[in-house]
């Protein structure tokens, strides 16, 4: 990437750099561009690394968008140590697994981060916690998350009373496999603890002719049907719940 005829624009606060075939974002690649950038898009390529100090230099920066790439990872370090008026983030429609627990680190002015369209398994709190509070939006849809303990943060932060908070937010969910062919999706918006799959005891129902030993669990205000059927090759299995209980997990 090749952009240094950019340095005789003095006034220059954005650039937009989509749609190309740039692959990766080198060392310093901004540094000889004027400060007041602000503003830089580098969607819509094929960049599959984001190298350590790319961003540095840039004090101004309010925008980065690397949305619709083929990141697999990314660092924190990318960016100035503190990057004191970075208010959004895009990293959506990449190949994104975890997130670093720093990635948002020392960032006192971010307000927006989308990182939907990826393949976070899991949402853990040490990415969020240093800016969760000051965050208006936060896109996390069309991942994988599940909804386990690793989201506990997540529904104790929402019992925070409003006027303590910002208002915020989420778009998003998670999702809870209660058989093989019976998944539940959440909202992360309104998560509560009982739609967690998170307890560490588990009572067990007796065994009949035609129900193998499955996990339940009691619960309040839970709405199940009465019963449902799944097929396991040419055994059909009907799986009962009481108003009080529902599967947790599949057969074994």
């Amino acid at each position: 990437m090749n952009i240094k005829g950019l340095e005789n624009l003095p006034r220059l606060e954005g650039i937009d750099l989509s749609q190309n075939h740039l692959v990766t974002v080198q060392r310093s690649a901004f540094s000889h561009i004027h400060r007041k950038l602000k503003t830089i898009v580098l969607s819509r390529n094929i960049i599959q690394e984001v190298l350590p100090g790319s961003f540095h230099g840039l004090k101004n920066l309010q925008h980065i968008d690397l949305s619709h790439n083929v990141l697999e990872n990314i660092t924190r370090d990318i960016f100035n140590s503190e990057p004191k008026f970075l208010r959004r983030i895009n990293l959506s429609w990449n190949k994104l697994q975890i997130l670093p627990a720093n990635i948002f680190s020392n960032m006192s002015a971010l307000k927006r981060v989308d990182v939907s369209f990826n393949y976070l398994y899991s949402l853990p709190e040490d990415p969020w916690k240093s800016v969760w509070w000051q965050l208006q939006f936060i896109d996390i849809t069309n991942n994988f998350i599940e909804c386990d303990c690793n989201l506990l943060w997540l529904v104790n932060s929402s019992n925070i009373p409003e006027k303590l908070t910002l208002k915020r937010k989420i778009q998003g969910q998670c999702s809870r496999s209660l058989s093989s062919l019976f998944i539940r999706h959440f909202d992360l918006e309104y998560l509560t603890m009982e739609k967690l799959d998170c307890d560490t005891e588990d009572d067990e129902i007796d065994d009949y002719d035609y129900l193998d030993r499955i996990v339940v669990k009691d619960r309040k205000k839970t709405k199940m049907p009465d019963y449902f059927t799944t097929r396991n090759y040419s055994t059909t299995r009907n799986y009962f719940t009481t108003p009080r209980r529902r599967i947790r997990r599949s057969v074994f």
